[in-house]
């Protein structure tokens, strides 16, 4: 009888400690976002967009576009075909990346061949919300091109989030008044497809 008790005792303890590391794995990743989730933003607020650049020639055996810096040619066939779907929803953004060829590369080809605006302050940085807020204020739809590393801290330091981001793979936030919201992650195909 006494087994039996400690027994039922011990899974209970296990089915517990099992549901809290559940939910705090659950609620550090971010929010799955599809195409649906985004429309509903854009209607309310500004919207932003920080997107990981396209697959990296450096690091792939896939054939680079150009410059060993740069992307590959699949990066920039992924990069367009995300652009045609986006740019069908929103024909009007302000675009933006940082100064590496990768993502100047991805943002030309997302945008059907606009060249990004490199902005005098950086987007990745400790104050990357304040001044991705600052960039934000002069558009409705602000897309701007990063690095995975850049997406990874904005997550974490607005929510406490952790991500480790796909090529093209996309943060989707709002402006509130003076203030950011992170909505979530937006994956290439849930808007795509």
């Amino acid at each position: 009888m006494r087994t039996q008790a400690i027994k039922k005792y011990l899974a209970i303890s296990f089915l517990a400690i099992l549901t809290v590391i559940s939910y705090i794995i659950f609620t550090r990743i971010p929010v799955t976002l599809d195409g649906s989730d985004v429309t509903k933003i854009s209607r309310q607020y500004p919207i932003i967009f920080l997107i990981r650049h396209g697959e990296r020639c450096d690091r792939s055996q896939n054939e680079c576009l150009s410059a060993h810096e740069g992307i590959t040619i699949n990066g920039a066939n992924n990069a367009r075909e995300y652009g045609k779907v986006f740019n069908n929803m929103y024909p009007s953004y302000g675009l933006y990346s940082t100064d590496t060829l990768r993502t100047v590369q991805t943002a030309t080809f997302f945008s059907g061949g606009k060249t990004p605006t490199i902005p005098e302050i950086s987007t990745c940085d400790d104050d990357a919300i304040n001044n991705i807020l600052k960039i934000s204020r002069q558009n409705k739809v602000t897309v701007i091109f990063t690095h995975n590393h850049c997406l990874s801290k904005i997550v974490k330091k607005m929510n406490g989030w952790r991500l480790k981001s796909d090529y093209m793979e996309t943060l989707v936030l709002h402006r509130d008044n003076d203030k950011l919201i992170l909505d979530g992650d937006l994956k290439p195909d849930n808007l795509l497809h």
